[in-house]
């Protein structure tokens, strides 16, 4: 290309001399535009691409190796990419500077293969670095263009959002936003024309609108075609070919692929652009029935003689070297994609198990110590993880069967297995089935209908809580007293899944009522010895107690209570959602001292509680948090002899893990796993054979009948250690 591209054109004798040997660019259909453009781009593909390689490369390199310095430790691999867990001030700079890199490489990678496949449309090819040189001499034309697209972008959404605010039609403000944006099309082709005409901004979007005149809709439906709609096609249909990957091959060759894929579509964008520009169709039935009026007046093509004459080159392009070019196309992707897999920093992974996920607590385990398996809903609603990571998953739904209706409660078996406990109200009382939970979930249809049954009346239908003991299976439960005022604590034992002989014994007797369904008053656990230990949170009084048992088959259980009434006791006008603060945790460790966690009815602050004593007659407290009235109970594990509590931080607004460095957790690290966007739901805790831990979270709005995403964050070390 010459080095004078912004001097005037030729005479007009030199134009009407070239005018006879130049090619005539016509397509006169919708699809003639956009077939010429990507055959050009077809054919001399290894060509057009090194304008993306030169420029776009370096760019994907400088702005992945940006931000994965700028978020470092304080981030996360969420859905198998990288994010930040907080949008810090570094964060938002460096986001903002990687758009303004990434626009302005763009810009120029596109305006060089214009010129590139202009060259080659006009029958003058032209090398990659005059082209580059062209583009790169032009930084005001292209950044007011740049400019000029965001600003019409952000403006259109704008008059969308007023058409939302004032039709309170989402559906019609997204038309309205669409057909607008979609309308303004024409306007790309002041950047071909800036730079084959070589003139300013303000005088090539005039000129775009005398040369889309008379065939608007034409160009605006091939740039919608050919630079919008092609490439997401094909970015769409990678995206679903690639789902069917796994592993190291989805996370590095899935990004390998994306960003190949998004380097390649420019060519074909570029030639959409070009064609549509010098394309010298125009149809003529409008302007011979409206010969006078000025809308229909004839478009003004682009003079392909004095084009023609501005593309000369000396040098001839050579698709051999640039072929040597192509394998740079995969760095940015091997970059990103091998920093997300290997992920050198040991950041936790967090994977959304369910984008809309409904209010209801939420249960974890990890089959055979690795999968995880999460329990939700009111139906042993089962997701079954593939793997630690859960990038996939099965769901089992059984809501066909016949609802269940309360809480749930679980428990790992020695088999890898877990054994669940759910209330069924069948017909006229509730019954507590006890059922088989593995890789096929929770055994469909059949078990909600015959499993065994090891209790009924259930009061309230309040979450069951369940351990193992050396000889079976341990459920504490509620059940409605000879009162209709109170409610017993039952003790029942199985001696194995199916429960052919089951004894039961209650050991306790609340005057407490309203336990809502969702409500985890019960946590139990068992001494070395196999004796008992039950903690009990009482909704009304705001009391935890503690029920040791003297012998395994606890006939005479002793109560306790190391947490008292509290001074004022919270009602519904002090806490937002007050079934949410009913639950208590329970852990017993080596030294056969109990250790709970729980939510202070008072503040809303997550607590932890060590027993001084194992019938826990004296203890000690500790706040994990600080207040809010709106939390949910926390989840505590044993990671060897040491507690490990998950719950929310909400003057962090984010779901936390807490690793207590004593068993009263008077020292304690803390680690972020997710930021919160909506609010705390409900939350469980599971330590793996690797003694990594995992947590499932729901980031779930304040308001009832509302949704938010379902969480599994999975620490890639021990107590997620740095």
């Amino acid at each position: 290309m010459t080095d004078d591209i912004d001097q005037v054109g030729p005479s007009s004798e030199q134009a009407s001399e070239a005018a006879d040997s130049e090619p005539r660019i016509t397509a006169g259909r919708l699809f003639g535009v956009v077939g010429s453009a990507y055959r050009t781009a077809a054919r001399h593909l290894v060509l057009l691409l090194v304008p993306s390689v030169v420029v776009l490369v370096p760019v994907g390199l400088v702005t992945s190796g940006l931000f994965i310095a700028v978020i470092g430790r304080n981030g996360l691999i969420a859905n198998d990419g990288l994010a930040p867990l907080s949008a810090s001030y570094g964060f938002i700079v460096a986001a903002i500077a990687a758009l303004v890199l990434g626009i302005a490489g763009y810009l120029v990678a596109l305006a060089a293969t214009v010129v590139m496949s202009a060259g080659l449309l006009l029958g003058r090819p032209v090398g990659a670095g005059k082209a580059l040189a062209a583009a790169v001499r032009r930084p005001v034309t292209l950044s007011a263009l740049g400019g000029v697209a965001v600003v019409g972008t952000g403006l259109t959404f704008a008059v969308g959002v007023g058409v939302a605010f004032a039709t309170k039609d989402l559906w019609f403000a997204a038309g309205t936003f669409v057909f607008l944006l979609v309308s303004g099309l024409w306007q790309a082709l002041a950047l071909p024309i800036s730079m084959l005409e070589g003139r300013g901004a303000r005088w090539s979007i005039r000129r775009a609108r005398s040369v889309s005149r008379g065939r608007r809709t034409r160009t605006v439906l091939a740039i919608l075609l050919g630079v919008v709609l092609g490439p997401a096609l094909v970015v769409a249909g990678l995206r679903w070919a690639l789902s069917a990957l796994d592993g190291f091959a989805y996370v590095v060759i899935g990004d390998v692929a994306l960003g190949l894929v998004g380097l390649l579509v420019v060519p074909f964008q570029a030639g959409t652009l070009a064609v549509a520009a010098l394309n010298q169709e125009y149809p003529v039935a409008a302007a011979a029935l409206y010969p006078g009026a000025p809308q229909h007046r004839p478009g003004i093509p682009l003079d392909l003689a004095q084009i023609r004459r501005r593309l000369s080159s000396s040098v001839r392009p050579r698709p051999r070297r640039a072929a040597l070019l192509l394998p740079l196309l995969v760095l940015p992707g091997l970059l990103y994609g091998g920093y997300v897999w290997f992920n050198p920093l040991g950041l936790s992974v967090d994977q959304v198990l369910q984008p809309s996920f409904s209010r209801g607590p939420v249960t974890l385990h990890l089959l055979r110590g690795e999968w995880p398996m999460a329990i939700t809903g009111d139906a042993l609603t089962t997701r079954v993880c593939a793997d630690r990571r859960c990038r996939r998953s099965r769901l089992y739904d059984y809501q066909e069967a016949g609802r269940l209706d309360g809480g749930t409660g679980s428990v790992a078996l020695p088999d890898g297995t877990v054994a669940t406990a759910a209330w069924r109200f069948p017909l006229y009382n509730r019954v507590l089935r006890l059922f088989p939970c593995g890789p096929d979930g929770c055994g469909g249809n059949g078990p909600i209908n015959t499993a065994p049954i090891v209790e009924q009346y259930g009061y309230d239908a309040a979450s069951p809580a369940m351990t193992t003991t050396g000889d079976g299976i341990l459920i504490a439960a509620l059940r409605t007293g000879d009162r209709r005022d109170t409610s017993e604590v039952r003790l029942i034992h199985c001696a194995d899944i199916r429960c052919q002989r089951l004894r039961a014994v209650t050991v306790d007797l609340l005057h407490s009522t309203g336990f809502d369904p969702p409500s985890s008053p019960l946590a139990v656990a068992v001494r070395r010895d196999g004796r008992p230990v039950v903690a009990v949170a009482e909704k009304d009084s705001g009391t935890v107690s503690v029920i040791s048992c003297d012998r395994p088959e606890c006939r005479h259980p002793r109560l306790t209570r190391p947490v008292p009434p509290p001074a004022h006791s919270p009602n519904a006008s002090d806490i937002s959602d007050d079934r949410r603060l009913d639950g208590v945790e329970l852990v017993i460790p080596q030294d056969d001292r109990p250790v709970l966690a729980y939510t202070d009815p008072r503040t809303g602050a997550a607590r932890l509680v060590r027993c001084r004593t194992p019938d826990c007659a004296a203890a000690d407290g500790t706040a994990l948090t600080g207040p809010g009235l709106w939390h949910t109970r926390p989840a505590i594990a044993l990671d060897g002899d040491r507690p490990l509590v998950a719950t929310y931080d909400l003057r962090r607004k984010a779901a936390m893990l807490i690793d207590c460095q004593d068993m009263g957790c008077t020292h304690r690290r803390s680690v972020a796993l997710g930021a919160l966007k909506n609010g705390p739901g409900y939350l469980d805790l599971a330590v793996g054979r690797d003694r990594r831990p995992s947590v499932l979270w729901s980031d779930e709005p304040p308001e009832r009948f509302t949704t938010g995403p379902l969480h599994l964050t999975t620490c890639a070390r021990p107590r997620c250690g740095d």
